[in-house]
């Protein structure tokens, strides 16, 4: 009787101990990234010139999709309870971009589909932007893996939101009939031809 009781309180604290981990661990690790946020900004409070570097930095070469993914990496999953948040249903297609025709409109191209078209995602990525765009109305920017952006405009509904992770082929929105597209990537837009295919 004794060693039934005995098993069962051990085994009760080893549960407990690993979840004491798992909460201190991710204090210790929003510990650590306020302090590195909090020198960064001591730090840029005295010097501009690091402000205009820093700025330009972000603006040319920023990349969400690169950070995460180091984070992750060395640091693990943000949220110790992250799992719970991934099942989401997602609707991902078993096709490519099915059109009509394409046109070259601005810096990018129009492609037009049939009435109340689903939107596939081209390639993999970081959503960066939900919102309207001048000229675009609804819009969503995905940071791809590769570095690219790629930007939907036209939109009628949008199936996704901003830091989502999606994959390849899965629903980013629906059209009336057309729909705006266009890649770029270091500043220069890139032809549509290499990701529509």
């Amino acid at each position: 009787m004794i060693i039934v009781e005995y098993k069962f309180v051990d085994k009760y604290l080893k549960k407990r101990n690993n979840k004491k981990n798992t909460i201190y661990g991710f204090f210790i690790k929003s510990f650590i990234s306020i302090v590195i946020v909090l020198m960064g900004l001591i730090i840029l409070k005295g010097d501009s010139e690091l402000k205009h570097d820093i700025k330009d930095i972000i603006e040319s070469k920023f990349s969400v999709s690169r950070i995460n993914n180091f984070y992750k990496r060395h640091f693990g999953d943000i949220l110790p309870f992250e799992s719970l948040t991934k099942n989401k249903s997602t609707f991902v297609f078993d096709q490519k971009i099915d059109y009509k025709k394409i046109k070259k409109y601005k810096n990018g191209v129009k492609i037009y589909t049939e009435k109340n078209y689903l939107v596939p995602n081209i390639k993999e990525g970081i959503v960066i932007f939900v919102g309207n765009k001048k000229g675009l109305g609804k819009s969503v920017i995905v940071e791809q893996t590769d570095g690219s952006l790629a930007l939907y405009g036209k939109l009628k509904n949008i199936s996704v939101n901003v830091y989502d992770y999606i994959e390849k082929k899965e629903l980013i929105g629906e059209v009336d009939n057309y729909f705006y597209l266009c890649f770029k990537k270091d500043g220069k837009y890139l032809d549509y031809k290499k990701y529509i295919k």
